[in-house]
């Protein structure tokens, strides 16, 4: 028994000599950064924006065929931290921080966090801090698709009203936003001859993605509309949600017993699938925060939404014929629903039975 136990004993210290030697995982290096006193940002940011990073990451790495997204932007993003978890696990290139104020935990976080995120060449980024220190004031008013792409930082903060920004963004490349012209590929391919390849003449709508924690009812519905239009995958946790104009979320939330945020989100659903969008449904840990529910909506492609219109049109069909086969085993006396069989069985009797009258007739004839 002694041997067993200093057996056991010796296997235990080897356990946890191996559990000491593991190094710590990046969430845990990232979450030890954010509670310093150089950073010291409040638990509860730190915990909603892990939550709804983990909720989202594994969506966007699979809808980009596991590599990063060229551009994301976090409309409403504060103090950033959920942009800079996609850059520091690499699910994102580059990424916009969008909120008309920009608060000091940002830059905190920048500085805190520089070790995990995507390194440029050193002379490239002294260069590039030379010009934000001198041009720190303007350096990201009416930022523009062009300035992101040629930007050598990994992670920009557009200080400006979403109202300005998103739009401008989401317009032409010449007109300053982020995507390309179709009809601009044919001029692009005859510049290939350029010694640095063929120029850059903007972003297609799958190499944006735009997130929004927390947004408000009305930011989210803008945001939503602009993102619909331009067929860019979205994802959006909101709060303060209104009702609808008729208040009808309102009354359906009473009487089915449910939050009027969730009848809100379903309605929403709805609008959005209509759109040619699929959508998946999330939540997080509604310890952290009631307002916990994200949708994440995909943009279908022209085939694929033509895909779901024929399953609908041929579901539809199976359908009717479903539910006219029930039509007619419930009405079957109906004589609109009844079966023909019958009613050609009843004129064979018929006739049947005078022909043999008509027999009996004639059999009489002859006795007589």
């Amino acid at each position: 028994m002694e041997t067993e136990n200093i057996n056991n004993n010796s296997q235990n210290g080897k356990n946890n000599n191996n559990n000491s030697t593991k190094p710590p995982s990046l969430e845990k290096k990232i979450r030890t950064v954010l509670s310093t006193k150089q950073v010291n940002l409040k638990k509860k940011e730190t915990k909603e924006s892990f939550e709804f990073f983990k909720k989202t990451n594994n969506f966007i790495k699979k809808r980009n065929k596991k590599k990063p997204v060229k551009v994301l932007i976090d409309c409403c993003g504060s103090h950033g931290l959920i942009g800079f978890l996609y850059l520091a696990y690499r699910v994102a290139e580059k990424v916009l921080i969008i909120d008309p104020y920009k608060p000091t935990t940002f830059d905190k976080i920048k500085r805190g966090l520089a070790d995990f995120l995507p390194k440029n060449d050193p002379e490239e980024m002294k260069d590039d801090e030379e010009h934000n220190d001198t041009n720190n004031d303007h350096e990201n008013k009416n930022i523009s698709g062009s300035d992101v792409h040629n930007s050598k930082e990994s992670i920009l903060f557009v200080e400006e009203s979403i109202f300005t920004a998103l739009p401008r963004l989401f317009s032409n490349w010449e007109e300053g936003g982020f995507f390309k012209k179709h009809s601009d590929e044919n001029n692009n391919n005859n510049d290939n001859n350029n010694k640095n390849g063929p120029k850059f003449i903007g972003y297609e709508s799958s190499d944006v993605v735009v997130v929004a924690c927390h947004a408000c009812s009305f930011l989210t519905t803008k945001i939503t509309d602009w993102c619909c239009e331009k067929r860019i995958d979205f994802y959006t946790m909101s709060c303060c949600q209104l009702d609808t104009p008729d208040k009808q979320a309102k009354n359906i939330s009473k009487n089915l017993n449910i939050a009027q945020g969730q009848v809100i989100d379903l309605i929403n659903i709805g609008k959005i699938t209509e759109r040619g969008y699929n959508i998946k449904y999330r939540t997080i840990d509604p310890n952290i925060t009631p307002q916990n529910r994200i949708l994440c909506c995909f943009a279908l492609s022209e085939s694929e939404i033509e895909k779901r219109r024929l399953e609908q049109e041929q579901l539809f069909k199976k359908k009717e014929k479903e539910l006219m086969i029930i039509y007619k085993s419930i009405h079957k006396d109906n004589p609109r629903y009844g079966k023909k069989k019958n009613k050609k069985n009843s004129s064979l009797k018929k006739r049947s039975r005078e022909e043999f009258n008509d027999q009996n007739k004639i059999n009489d004839q002859f006795n007589n």
